[in-house]
């Protein structure tokens, strides 16, 4: 591929919700089709979300989801995990809490670690930035994030509770699936 990840991006600083919003609609849109199929991703992050070097008249920020290396396969009549699912793997700074206790994972999981994604992409910062790992592990468990908005101001409202939302502690508070976030950001553009 030609181009570059969202990493790389982020190295320029925050970007503006008018260009986030469109990059994280398709990377959210990407989710639904993924967690249809009944995949879990488990390390989502913006160096695995890839921005496509356009052709002549093409989208500037077209984005392809990288590295299913430690995806789950979820089996969708039992709702059991058909791969090991109870190993602490993934992107510590994306980690969902379930994920850094070695419990269940399903889209929620995804979910929080798109709204991590979300609230770095808006502020040029993750939530949590110790540089010991299991620190990070405990501050997604039992912390509270500063709300993007306080780094931010420009931020709109409405993006802000999608971003808190997605990042809700319990898998139960968040959003229930990608299509239900993807209608948020909708209305949010």
């Amino acid at each position: 591929l030609h181009g570059q990840d969202l990493s790389q991006v982020l190295r320029e600083g925050a970007l503006p919700w008018s260009r986030a919003g469109w990059i994280i609609l398709q990377v959210v849109r990407a989710f639904a089709a993924i967690h249809d199929k009944g995949i879990v991703h488990r390390d989502i992050k913006p160096a695995n979300c890839f921005l496509v070097a356009p052709k002549p008249g093409d989208d500037p920020d077209f984005v392809k989801i990288l590295d299913f290396g430690i995806a789950n396969l979820q089996d969708q009549d039992k709702n059991t995990a058909l791969t090991a699912a109870s190993d602490i793997i993934g992107s510590v700074r994306y980690m969902a809490p379930e994920q850094a206790s070695a419990d269940h994972v399903d889209a929620r999981t995804d979910i929080y670690s798109l709204g991590i994604m979300m609230y770095e992409l808006l502020t040029g910062q993750v939530p949590f930035r110790e540089s010991n790992v299991f620190k990070v592990m405990i501050q997604h468990q039992h912390e509270v994030p500063r709300p993007p908005r306080e780094l931010v101001p420009e931020i709109p409202v409405e993006v802000e509770a999608i971003i808190l939302r997605a990042i809700a502690k319990a898998p139960e508070d968040r959003f229930p699936s990608s299509k239900e976030l993807e209608a948020e950001l909708m209305r949010a553009m």
